[in-house]
């Protein structure tokens, strides 16, 4: 009897159903059917991106009352684990110079086969022998570029790029994974549910989401194209250093970054600190 897995990827956004589909594919044997039901229209379009990307079937798909069920049958054909997520098209390279107020950068477009469009920021000789200096940060619209003082994501993008800029060189790796992967507008419902008195974490989980579903295998990816293996992060979040290193990049030293706390975030610091496990010095915090 042929096995059949599902994955119920319901209230997730892009790229969540994408990432679950293909991590659940990895681990199933040839000739297994996945089933992966989704209520995101984007998922109509990503999932038979990744199905044609992987060489595989996808036997039917189906909706009832907004609810899309994806049924993909695991075949032989299925792309090497190793093989890369990143689009490579390009008669015109999206590789350009950036200036910026912390120095001029090189700036590198990753179109991932989701559809998302992720950045590689870089400053100066990537091929050294010490670690280089890398922030991997996921996108925040409401704190990059709305400086919002919600969180500190605002604080921590413009600190990682002026250490780079002191160091002389250093990557920082945008991804396009908005409010710790749920997208932004379950972003935006969390903090509605916040604001009625839920910390971050639980108003994630009171939505039917995850605290934090990101994934960093395609920062590692991009972080192999620019030529970085070995590298000293910046971050407070341990799960990013486990994450990467099982992506195959070497993390020498995690580096704290700390910027941006105020009496508008200081709760939602102190959640991610006792509760999700980030690293997050008391005496700084309570500042």
């Amino acid at each position: 009897m042929v096995g059949v897995r599902r994955v119920d990827v319901l209230g997730f956004h892009c790229p969540v159903p994408v990432h679950e589909a293909r991590k659940a594919l990895k681990s199933m044997n040839s000739g297994e059917i996945l089933e992966v039901i989704s209520d995101d229209p984007e998922s109509l379009h990503d999932i038979p991106a990744l199905v044609s990307r992987l060489n595989i079937t996808l036997d039917s798909t189906t909706e009832n009352s907004g609810e899309y069920t994806f049924r993909i049958i695991n075949s032989e054909n299925k792309e090497n684990s190793n093989s890369s997520r990143v689009l490579r098209e390009e008669n015109i390279p999206a590789d350009a110079r950036l200036p910026t107020s912390h120095g001029e950068f090189r700036i590198r477009v990753f179109h991932e086969e989701n559809g998302l469009d992720h950045v590689a920021l870089t400053l100066g000789d990537m091929q050294v022998p010490d670690p280089v200096l890398v922030r991997v940060h996921s996108e925040c619209l409401t704190g990059d570029a709305f400086s919002s003082l919600r969180c500190d994501c605002g604080p921590q993008l413009d600190a990682a790029l002026e250490a780079i800029s002191e160091r002389g060189w250093g990557a920082l790796i945008y991804l396009r994974q908005e409010g710790r992967g749920i997208g932004l507008h379950a972003k935006i419902q969390a903090y509605h549910l916040q604001d009625k008195g839920a910390d971050t974490l639980d108003a994630n989980l009171h939505l039917g989401l995850p605290g934090d579903a990101r994934n960093y295998e395609i920062a590692a990816e991009i972080l192999r194209s620019i030529g970085v293996s070995k590298i000293a992060l910046l971050s407070n979040n341990p799960d990013k250093v486990k994450q990467l290193q099982e992506h195959g990049i070497n993390v020498e030293e995690r580096m704290s970054l700390i910027a941006g706390i105020g009496d508008t975030n200081r709760d939602y610091l102190k959640t991610k600190q006792e509760r999700m496990g980030h690293e997050i010095d008391e005496k700084q915090l309570n500042q």
